[in-house]
């Protein structure tokens, strides 16, 4: 199976040939489980060096097609610059962080909340296999309050959808966790900045919001937050309610193309669930 993935990922360099996969992934890869527990090192973003398990949907975009959030990323190429401090809010194995090391430079910082165990190990590995030293890694969530949270951890077939909320990637097993707002954190590791954050934690959003609230009052950085109808039906909120709670604090929403421009918040794209929050200063 090893030589199948090298040859799928040798075919998919043909760009025009990209759109297969996805269909690849419904009709055979997912349903037959072809590629289970493999694992590859393979090269990120042209400088980086990343360890991907195939099992895994996320993952597996990045070994195939070198990115699991191409509007993202080139936003974050566009936004982020030396000296600057980055949050990465649900780091999973490093997609943004790792980048976003390289973006922000020595003088710069980077701090990566990740609490599920297996995922937070990949992520402390890829990032001592490219010898960084200004990703910063918390082994916690990020929450309205100082607390311990159960976390109901996803199967290896999407291992980012871990939530604080049930769903329907369970693995069965639970972890117990800690949690930490933003707000104390800041305080706490007395952060003179934060320039750009990025949430995407299965559900949890809000919670995470009104847990920096006075970071986003006094710092007033630019926010990258999957917001997703699908996600939150598990949740006790909709997406309306981060809406408002952003609104209130004088934020802005827009969404962004494959080349990391943005968009009127009108041009929705419905296959698409992250959105950028700007002050309405900026």
């Amino acid at each position: 199976m090893r030589l199948i993935a090298k040859l799928l990922k040798l075919i998919l360099k043909i760009r025009p040939l990209r759109k297969h996969y996805f269909g690849i992934y419904k009709k055979i890869i997912l349903p037959k489980k072809i590629f289970s527990k493999i694992n590859f090192i393979t090269k990120y973003d042209k400088t980086l060096k990343i360890k991907v398990n195939l099992s895994d949907w996320i993952q597996q975009q990045i070994f195939f097609i070198d990115y699991s959030d191409l509007n993202g990323i080139s936003f974050l190429k566009k936004t982020l610059s030396k000296d600057n401090v980055f949050i990465d809010i649900g780091a999973n194995i490093g997609a943004y962080s790792l980048i976003a090391s390289k973006l922000v430079g020595k003088t710069g910082k980077v701090i990566a909340f990740e609490p599920v165990n297996s995922i937070y190990s990949q992520l402390n590995e890829n990032i001592t296999m490219n010898s960084i030293t200004n990703i910063f890694v918390e082994k916690k969530a990020v929450y309205d309050q100082n607390t311990n949270l159960d976390l109901f951890i996803s199967n290896e077939q999407n291992m980012g959808m871990s939530s604080i909320l049930h769903h329907s990637h369970e693995s069965g097993e639970k972890q117990n966790i800690e949690a930490i707002t933003l707000d104390s954190y800041a305080e706490l590791n007395k952060l003179a900045k934060i320039d750009l954050v990025k949430i995407d934690i299965e559900g949890a959003e809000i919670n995470a919001l009104k847990g920096m609230k006075q970071s986003l009052i006094k710092f007033k950085p630019t926010l990258i937050i999957e917001i997703s109808d699908g996600i939150l039906e598990n949740s006790s909120v909709n997406s309306k309610a981060i809406y408002d709670f952003l609104f209130d604090l004088n934020y802005e929403p827009y969404n962004i193309d494959k080349k990391g421009n943005i968009q009127d918040f009108s041009s929705k794209d419905i296959n698409y669930h992250n959105y950028i929050f700007l002050p309405k200063s900026n």
